[in-house]
């Protein structure tokens, strides 16, 4: 085997067989690892002179606040119809401005931090060989993987990028069908055939006072097993066949945007802050009241962002990102958004209150407790007990258990 030039940076796409990471295997049964491969992925640590120009991000200019405007009765009533209409069981058109005793909004601040990292290491990886030119083990020397130069995605978006490392080529048989290029089926156990689901391989059937031969089976109590037709073995899906491998190393690069939050609730009810989650508050629209973005974004030192509660908010997140040194820190970017929300105080028909909460610019709802649709329960419930009959009715003809109810004198 002689080695080829190739350019410097080779992708694991550019192989015409599937490429397969160690630990990614065992579709069709245990695939047993091959003991000369490190399946353990090693972390490369960024050199201390990495020239951080080609990460020099433009920061982004502080928004301004954003006024939302206030919800009124007929808006509440019409963003809980929406919801209502996404349920099964909740009552329709019972929300109707008469029926609204009060409607109290207050602001929810959600901050984020989000962090921005590279991070790089190896990991063992193998494809099928079926003969041709490869770069050996031993050709030259395999480069470093922060030597690297890629084309960065745009910043604090998400990606995994794997880059076949050059010089790390070895053929070795395939270490899970020995070099057969064969496994054994896993659905019949090699046998070729499964015993018959119909009659349970007895290979006929009871039915009433008389045995029948089974007709799926044709009386034999087996079937040809589908997966592998009756032949007892299998493609083997680590060679593809092809009963030798190539192994290589893989230069993994990772580009992360790892993100904190912190809601902040302008509201002195400790019951009705602990209602609506924050998770539900993260998710929910609001205008942008606060953006900023640096190499590392500074903690306030006096400096106040939006209110005294955000900034201690945004300060914490800050001091709760870990800096390690197997990650290239990149940006950072702090992000404040107001989140109205409206505490509705509603009558039920008994004249019970109860509370239901609008939120967000795209009017999202949570309501603990809403009147239920009684007449939509009950039509549900007689609509699913139809069913259930029709298809004890359906099983019971199907596998001719009239005749033999009819024999031991059961009354239908």
């Amino acid at each position: 085997m002689s080695g080829i030039k190739e350019p410097l940076l080779q992708r694991d796409d550019a192989n015409d067989d599937e490429t397969v990471e160690m630990g990614d295997q065992g579709k069709e049964g245990a695939d047993p690892v091959d003991p000369m491969l490190d399946v353990k992925p090693s972390f490369i640590a960024p050199p201390t002179d990495w020239d951080m120009k080609a990460y020099a991000y433009a920061p982004l200019p502080v928004v301004p606040i954003l006024d939302s405007k206030l919800l009124s009765h007929e808006d509440a009533c019409s963003a809980v119809e929406d919801w209502v209409k996404t349920t099964w069981w909740q009552r329709r058109n019972h929300l109707t401005p008469n029926k609204i005793v009060s409607l109290k909004p207050f602001n929810a601040f959600v901050s984020t931090l989000e962090t921005y990292t590279e991070e790089r290491y190896l990991s063992a990886s193998y494809s099928p060989y079926r003969g041709g030119a490869i770069d050996p083990l031993g050709s030259g020397m395999p480069p470093a993987p922060w030597s690297l130069m890629e084309v960065k995605p745009p910043v604090f978006q998400n990606e995994h990028r794997k880059i076949k490392q050059l010089h790390t080529d070895e053929v070795k048989p395939c270490h899970r069908c020995s070099a057969s290029g064969r496994i054994q089926c896993h659905q019949c156990n090699g046998r070729g055939n499964k015993p018959c689901s119909f009659c349970r391989g007895s290979g006929s059937r009871q039915v009433g006072d008389r045995v029948q031969r089974c007709s799926s089976c044709n009386g034999t109590g087996n079937n040809r097993c589908s997966r592998c037709s009756g032949s007892g073995t299998l493609t083997c899906p680590s060679c593809n066949g092809a009963c030798q491998l190539v192994h290589y190393k893989v230069v993994n690069i990772v580009w992360k945007n790892t993100i904190g939050t912190n809601v902040y609730k302008e509201v002195t009810d400790p019951e009705v802050a602990a209602v609506i989650s924050d998770e539900q508050l993260s998710q929910a629209d609001g205008p942008m009241m606060h953006q900023e973005q640096a190499y590392l974004v500074p903690r306030s030192q006096g400096q106040v962002r939006v209110n005294p509660q955000v900034t201690a908010g945004i300060d914490g997140l800050i001091a709760a990102v870990l800096h390690t040194p197997d990650k290239l820190h990149l940006q950072q970017r702090v992000t404040v958004r107001a989140v109205p929300v409206y505490e509705i105080e509603f009558e039920f028909s008994s004249g019970r209150t109860d509370r239901l909460y609008v939120f967000g610019t795209d009017r999202a709802v949570f309501v603990p407790r809403y009147p239920m649709d009684i007449p939509r329960i009950a039509a549900c419930s007689a609509s699913g007990f139809l069913i259930l009959l029709g298809l004890i009715l359906f099983i019971i003809f199907q596998f001719g258990l009239i005749d033999s109810l009819k024999d031991d004198q059961w009354v239908l």
